[in-house]
């Protein structure tokens, strides 16, 4: 944005599916969705990985594991983000086809929050890989991979059309195409949909 500051631009946090819904409908020109939805007619480009992982403190039983199921995971009190975050409905989603709810000590706003109620012993929480590198230096963590294929997600770009977008959106497309989705992580679960 500081290379070009006569361009605007307006970030909005969504469920990957609102997204699709918006970039279709043309109420926005580019998004950034989780490739476990479908993304229909839209043109897709994959910018990164953005696996989710499991997290506990040290000493928690799935600690020492490598790797685990999500269903392995409910029998355990959890941490969440707040109601309404993509990533906290799209782990909602995947529980309904269990027949099993997570009991959650807490919903909190912020990755960062959730990190610290993991780190002193409130619950475990699932987060993206990357949230975690970086608080993994301020708090005591121990990550463990998801086996399930939903955990396994990338980032997408996604256009109607790239050829159809405005000059300042393909100039931005450009860029993310060439180097990411950005390197540091936000703190509210990602700025993409889950």
């Amino acid at each position: 944005m500081a290379d070009n500051p006569d361009i605007d631009l307006e970030l909005e946090e969504r469920p990957s599916h609102e997204i699709v819904a918006a970039v279709t409908d043309g109420r926005a020109e580019l998004g950034i969705i989780a490739d476990t939805v479908d993304s229909g007619r839209l043109e897709r480009a994959v910018l990164r990985p953005d696996p989710l992982v499991v997290i506990t403190r040290p000493g928690h039983p799935l600690a020492a594991r490598a790797h685990v199921a999500f269903s392995e995971c409910l029998g355990h009190p959890f941490v969440g983000f707040t109601e309404g975050n993509p990533l906290q409905e799209h782990l909602s989603g995947q529980t309904q086809p269990l027949g099993l709810r997570p009991r959650y000590r807490a919903h909190l706003p912020t990755t960062e929050a959730i990190c610290n109620a993991v780190a002193v012993g409130v619950g475990i929480a699932v987060v993206p890989a990357r949230a975690v590198v970086r608080w993994q230096r301020t708090y005591d963590l121990r990550v463990v991979d998801l086996t399930n294929s939903w955990a396994k997600r990338n980032l997408l770009l996604c256009s109607r059309r790239w050829s159809g977008l405005s000059e300042a959106a393909a100039a931005l497309a450009a860029r993310l195409k060439a180097h990411g989705a950005p390197a540091a992580a936000p703190d509210d679960g990602g700025a993409e949909g889950a």
